[in-house]
């Protein structure tokens, strides 16, 4: 230092160093100040040493006496600030002497007797990199006791585990302060290579295999040699820890302190609890002192005591990573690296056997298999990835080379998910899982480089990674031994039965599934013990959700393998790659993965060579390639290279969001996008970590008695009717009312029929797969034995078979002449919908609502019904066929196959009446089917191909897209279940008739406004004024029985939808017949036979539209049509007989354009008379109904006064005078009914025509084009109309026309509709803030594509004016306070 001050009792001493000039470049000053209480002589050698200014750059200045110890009663503080350049510590570290050693001890002294002592980690770095090795540090195994150290009277055992290094060590570190503070403490480092560890497991997999145990041996190997590099050394010992650790207990009443890392498993917390527990019974029989096992947390990068979260359990810790991140990212901070331990700084235990001898051999290493010994000995597999080395030297090594060297860390998040080469990833999963790197120390080299090279999202996504490590690790502290468990962390358990598949299990181990990307990561990881990450993913996909195999036997195999395991990560992704998470199931489409990650196939051919002259093209799938392409390749399928592993069907139903997103990362979490699904999962099981195999069985319910998987052959997997019939003649599937086959003739119940051998083809575009459907024709047999006919059915509902399914999730039966329908809605809608259902008169069956849909069972009858009365449904669907895809097909194949013999087509598309089709279809979470595209093209070449095959025809397309086919068909693939449904409806049910305008995408249609309007209570008020009408005319005297509509309010109407549809709820007016009389008014504008359509042969036909796709089916019975539109008639005539008055409606738009077309709508729906519009600003909106009923609301809340009596005045909640809202409810709800109800869509955002010009009065041009008349009446297009493309002007003018709107919205609620219940839409949350109110309630609705809210708010009651006596009593209560 350039100077030391030295304060003894009030008298400054002032040194300079002689030498400052040798010393000036390392920039180093420290300040010592020594307050003592007796005796300054004995400080001298301090003084002494500290002039000499040999020892400045030690990092550490230390007071001592002479004889060693400070005298009783002494005491001493010092204060040591030093500083060091970084770069110039090599330099400045030369000048350390060869006396440090002895300084290094004279300062535990200083420590004992209470010095506090602070050092920069430059410093530190420089001193422990400069000491010599003449240093004055014990040997390793020296016997020979330094002259100035004491007999040791406390010992500190290191027992090392997952934290095989010295750097960013905190046990190290602990270590290295108790012998800081005590001169009389020993350190002992100790390994145990535990035997529990290496056996067998339950099931008979090794818990440590060859590769694993080579790595580890190298990093334990490493840890000593880096430790007597420091003066100290590594006690090795193949056995269990407490019996290891337990005769290392000092005796004759000295301590004995046993420090660890703290681990996350079961497993490992009870070989803490032995250890513990051996510990004291040592020291209880010897008579010493010990502390037991002191656990320290340090393999983390957030530490544990940082965490936002209960510190003890964990227990609010999110199982999702997204919160996870999220939080600990803005509130947690990555601790500093601490630096490695000095030279000396660890006093090495004297006189322990085993100190210094090498390492054992690896052939005492314990292995469970010698197999596993052979491999342990084997150098480094030739193809791996890279030649991994154990050790923390090497750790830092490939540190330094990703980071810096080669700067590939600016890179990975493009190159993560590769598979081949050393340099796609940083490859530090095995030594981050043995400990010979810190993610602390990883993320402060990233972090290093941000700033001195570059910064992007490639060094963020390695943190990220880092961060997903920590999720699991306290994911397995928070649910504990969950993890290991058949249903993992569901809650309830799982219900999955998990399949004991041997022979899949072993395909899978060895790379032979046939699934080339599955074999050759699994041949990867046998070779190397390594995998990529998006190997994992899909290795882990294929056993778990692919063959339904134990995902835990796929985990305790990774466990055994993998040079990386890790407890948490490895157990964590597993359970979140099966599924068990309780949040979605991410099933990853190997083919797919293939092309997408592989696609030349350079990853696959590198490790199976039987696929080496395949072309890349057909490795993701080799049973494509030709027949002279796989001779030329010399590899033929099932000869040369293993055929795909047969698959049972799934049965996975998803949770949460089904699929999942595609972003690909740890433990499965790619896939497709999916929705919520009904399937099951697996149970939770019991015990500790290794008891679940105990949960298995002898035989699987899913396993038959010659151990293949029931109905495993997927043409017995597709479900048929009950009540049809196969042609014993030529195997066609006959729906029930045939007496005799379509296609030979055959009479039902003929000699043979149910039994035939298949229906007969001509020559398919492939003949090798018509083929194998002939061969797959023994399904008959199995449909002849529950033939049940039934009467008055659509003849198309099928029931799945009681063997293809579990019992859990196998289907219901239904009644004898019922069928399965689903009525499609809007997201939101589905109660409303089930409501509609159950209620006079549709009165449906078995009502579940799904997800945008409502399931249920009717007749016949019942879905003609629905098609009539449902105002918030889209379309009503009845189901053709239920079954399940080919999983070991192609995905095309698979949808060609299921639908290629769903139904007898030339019935359902009969060549008679030259009727049309068409498909849509929606694909979510599918194996082999991605694409809806595709799977409708393959839909409608299988329909297509039946009906050439029989009769040589094939239909047109349909005239005006899909609604206009006479047999529109609906295809639904989810997780390979297949359901066929043809489309009642054809047009959407939206589509009433009376709105024939272009409406843009935002607009509310029909179906939406009539859903909005049931959550808003307005259909349920129309029911009460029904009842209590029909009441008090039959006489009644119960006076509560009356009930008087609401007003309702529309401020911003637009083209009245809302309005319209709510005076057709109160009259209950079917929107079926509103339907039909559009579509009759429709033929008789534009004339019948003045169109015509190709009917397929060459001739044209006359087209005539009709209300409803199955009008023009060939088994639709006319007279269920006419039967239910007169009974509509005749209840709506009753409904409007009983309810007298009609129910005012007042609506008002500021846009002229939007009045003409909301008006038009009204009197296309002959509703007109009941609706009263206005336009202008809704700020001014004044209306006499609306006078009337402010005067009824203050009548209501003044007689609630009386009857409130005092208490009433006391209740302050709302102000003087007002109700408490959460007892008073909406308007609807109240006893009499009254009020005002303001249902509404106000503009908010994409509702306003943005991007149109004026015109010369200030209206947008747009608005005009709402008040015209549509070319195409219901053109699919129409609904779509919206224009993106605007500028900033614009874009600006709308948004303050937005808050513009909303403000008036907000002035007339406070002006006109006091104690009333406004329901409003909206999409755009900001958009709401002008109006100042908080909403009472909020329900998701998904409206045009779009994520919106419907908004309930209550709206205050008026105040009561005061009168003269109130406010001389308030004058007199104030003039008294």
């Amino acid at each position: 230092p350039r100077h030391a001050r030295f304060c003894f009792f009030g008298t400054r001493l002032r040194k300079t160093c002689s030498d400052r000039r040798r010393h000036s470049s390392a920039h180093t000053r420290a300040r010592v100040s020594l307050r003592v209480s007796s005796r300054i002589a004995t400080l001298a050698p301090v003084v002494s040493a500290a002039a000499t200014g040999r020892f400045a750059l030690l990092h550490r200045v230390v007071a001592v006496s002479a004889s060693g110890r400070l005298p009783a009663g002494a005491t001493s503080h010092v204060a040591c600030v030093t500083s060091l350049s970084p770069r110039r510590d090599r330099s400045a570290s030369a000048h350390v002497s060869s006396r440090a050693g002895a300084f290094a001890r004279a300062e535990t002294r200083t420590r004992r007797a209470g010095v506090a002592l602070a050092a920069s980690r430059a410093a530190f770095g420089a001193f422990a990199a400069g000491a010599s090795a003449d240093s004055g540090a014990p040997e390793a195994g020296s016997s020979d006791a330094s002259a100035t150290m004491t007999s040791a009277t406390t010992r500190v055992v290191v027992w090392f585990r997952n934290d095989l290094r010295l750097a960013d060590n905190y046990v190290i570190k602990r270590a290295e302060a108790l012998a800081a503070a005590d001169p009389n403490v020993e350190v002992l480092p100790v390994y145990c290579f535990d035997p529990r560890f290496f056996e067998r497991s339950a099931w008979g997999s090794p818990k440590t295999g060859g590769h694993r145990a080579r790595f580890q041996f190298q990093c334990v190997a490493d840890l000593q040699k880096n430790l007597r590099l420091i003066g100290s050394d590594l006690l090795v010992v193949v056995g269990k820890p407490e019996e290891v650790i337990a005769p290392l207990v000092l005796g004759d009443g000295k301590t004995t302190v046993v420090l660890t890392q703290e681990e996350t498993s079961s497993e490992e917390h009870a070989v803490d609890r032995a250890v513990a527990a051996a510990v004291r019974a040592a020291s209880s029989g010897a008579g010493a002192k010990t502390s037991g096992l002191t656990k320290i947390w340090g393999s983390t990068l957030y530490h544990r005591d940082d965490l936002p979260y209960d510190q003890r359990t964990l227990s609010d810790l999110p199982d999702g990573f997204t919160p996870f991140r999220n939080k600990v990212e803005s509130k947690a901070s990555v601790r500093d690296p601490v630096p490695p331990p000095a030279k000396g700084a660890l006093p090495l235990a004297r006189g322990v056997a085993g100190l210094g001898d090498p390492m054992p051999p690896l052939d005492a290493l314990p292995f469970a298999d010698p197999a596993d010994l052979s491999v342990a000995k084997q150098p480094v597999h030739a193809k791996s990835v890279l030649p991994f080395e154990g050790g923390e030297r090497a750790a830092l090594a490939r540190v330094q080379y990703y980071v810096w060297e080669s700067e590939k860390i600016a890179t990975y998040f493009e190159t993560r998910n590769g598979m081949l080469g050393g340099d796609y990833s940083s490859k530090l999963a095995p030594w981050l899982a043995h400990g010979c790197v810190s993610p602390r120390h990883v993320v402060s080299e990233v972090r290093r480089f941000e700033r001195e090279r570059v910064e992007n999202k490639s060094t963020y996504w390695l943190i990220f990674e880092l961060i997903w490590r920590d999720f699991y690790k306290f994911f397995a502290v928070k649910h504990g031994d969950a993890i290991f468990r058949a249903g993992g962390i569901a809650k309830g358990g799982s219900k999955q039965k998990w399949r004991r598949d041997d022979a899949a299990l072993e395909a899978w181990k060895n790379g032979a599934t046939g699934f080339p990307l599955v074999d050759a990561n699994m041949r990867e990881l046998k070779e190397t013990g390594f995998m990529s990450n998006r190997g994992r993913q899909n290795v882990a996909s294929w056993l778990a959700l692919d063959a339904r195999v134990d995902w835990r036997l796929g985990a305790e195999y990774f466990e055994s393998t993998l040079i990386d395991y890790d407890c948490a990560a490895n157990w964590g992704n597993w359970v979140a790659a099966a599924g068990m998470t309780g949040g979605r199931v991410n099933r990853f489409n190997i083919a797919k993965q293939t092309k997408d990650y592989d696609p030349d196939g350079e990853y696959v051919k590198h490790w199976i060579p039987e696929l080496k002259d395949v072309p890349g093209r057909f490795c993701a799938d080799p049973r494509q390639m030709p027949a002279d392409v796989a001779a030329n390749a010399k590899c033929v399928v099932g000869v040369d290279y293993p055929a795909p592993h047969k698959l049972p069907p799934s049965e996975f139903g998803g949770g949460g969001r089904g699929g999942g997103r595609g972003r690909g990362g740890r433990g499965g979490r790619g896939g497709a996008r999916g929705g919520r699904g009904r399937g099951d999962r697996g149970s939770r099981g019991r015990g500790e970590r290794a008891s679940f195999r105990d949960d298995f069985r002898e035989k699987s319910d899913a396993v038959s008695e010659k151990g293949t998987f029931r109905n495993a052959d997927p043409s017995k997997r597709n479900d048929t009717g009950q009540n049809d019939w196969d042609c014993g003649a030529c195997g066609a599937d006959n729906f029930a009312r045939r007496a005799a086959c379509f296609r030979c003739g055959a009479e039902r119940g003929a000699a043979g029929a149910g039994v035939g051998s298949g229906p007969v083809r001509v020559a398919n575009r492939d003949a090798d797969r018509s083929a194998d459907r002939r061969d797959r024709d023994p399904r008959r047999d199995r449909l002849s034995e529950r033939r049940d006919p039934r009467e008055n059915r659509w003849d198309v509902s099928r029931e799945s078979f009681s063997g293809v399914r579990t019992d859990a999730n196998a289907r219901d039966p239904i009644p004898a002449g019922c069928s399965r329908f689903y009525a499609t809605c809007h997201p939101g809608l589905e109660e409303v919908v089930a409501a509609e259902l159950r209620a006079f008169p549709i009165e449906a069956l078995d009502v579940r609502p799904g997800a945008s849909g409502v399931y249920f069972v009717g007749t016949k009858k019942t879905g003609v019904l629905a098609n009539v009365w449902l105002r918030s449904a889209v379309r009503v669907l009845v189901e053709l066929r239920h079954g399940w895809l080919d999983s070991t097909a192609p995905g095309g194949a698979a949808v060609y196959d299921f639908v290629r013999y769903a139904a007898p087509w030339p019935e359902v598309v009969p060549e008679a009446t030259r009727a049309t089709f068409s498909f849509e279809s929606r694909v979510r979470s599918c194996s082999d089917v991605t694409s809806t595209k595709l799977a409708a093209t393959r839909a409608k070449d299988a329909v297509c191909d039946a009906l050439v095959d029989a009769n040589g025809w094939r239909p047109p397309p349909p005239a005006r897209g899909h609604a206009s086919a006479d047999v529109p068909l609906f295809l639904s693939l989810y997780r390979d279940e297949a359901t066929l449904y043809r489309d009642m409806s054809g047009e959407s049910l939206h589509r009433r008739g009376y709105r024939d305008a272009a409406i843009h995408r935002a607009a509310l249609n029909e179906s939406a406004a009539a859903g909005v309007l049931a959550l808003a209570g307005w259909t349920e008020a129309c029911a009460k004024a029904r009842s209590s009408a029909s009441s008090s005319s039959e006489g009644s005297s119960n006076a509560a029985s009356s009930y008087v509509l609401p007003v309702l309010v529309d401020p911003m109407c637009g083209s009245g939808t809302l309005l319209v549809e709510a005076a057709l709820i109160a009259g209950m007016v079917a929107p079926g017949l509103i339907r039909a009389d559009a579509s009759k008014r429709r033929n008789e504008r534009d004339g019948v036979g003045t169109e015509f359509v190709d009917d397929g042969s060459g001739s044209f036909v006359p087209f005539q539209q009709t209300s409803y796709a199955f009008e023009r089916w060939p088994d639709h019975d006319r007279a269920l049509l006419d039967e239910a539109l007169l009974q509509a008639e005749a209840i709506g005539a009753d409904a409007r007989k009983a309810l007298r008055v009609a129910p005012t409606l007042i609506g008002n738009d500021a846009h002229g354009g939007a009045l003409s077309l909301a008006r038009r709508a009204a009197v296309a729906a002959g509703v007109d008379g009941m609706i009263s519009f206005t336009q202008g600003d809704c700020g001014d909106l004044t209306h006499p109904a609306l006078a009337s009923a402010r005067e009824a609301e203050l009548e209501y809340f003044e007689k609630l006064e009386a009857e409130a009596g005092e208490n009433f005045r006391e209740n302050k909640k709302y102000g003087d005078g007002f109700v408490d809202l959460e007892k008073l409810g909406p308007v609807t709800a109240r006893p009499g009914g009254g009020g005002v109800l303001v249902v509404s869509n106000p503009p908010w955002g994409k509702r306003l025509d943005v991007g149109g010009e004026r015109d010369a009065e200030g209206q947008r041009r747009s608005a005009k084009r709402w008040g015209s008349n549509g070319a195409d009446f219901g053109g699919e297009d129409d609904d779509d109309f919206f224009v993106d493309d605007f500028d900033d002007e614009i874009a600006s003018e709308d948004a303050d026309e937005t808050t513009s709107a909303w403000h008036s919205l907000g002035a007339f609620f406070r002006r006109e509709c006091a104690g009333a219940t406004a329901h409003l839409l909206s999409g755009d949350a900001g958009a709401t803030r002008p109006l100042k109110m908080r909403a009472k309630r909020k329900r998701v609705l998904g409206i045009g594509g779009v994520d919106c809210r419907l908004l309930e708010y209550r709206i205050l009651p008026p105040k009561r004016e005061k009168n003269l006596d109130e406010l001389v009593r308030e004058a007199r209560e104030e003039e008294a306070i």
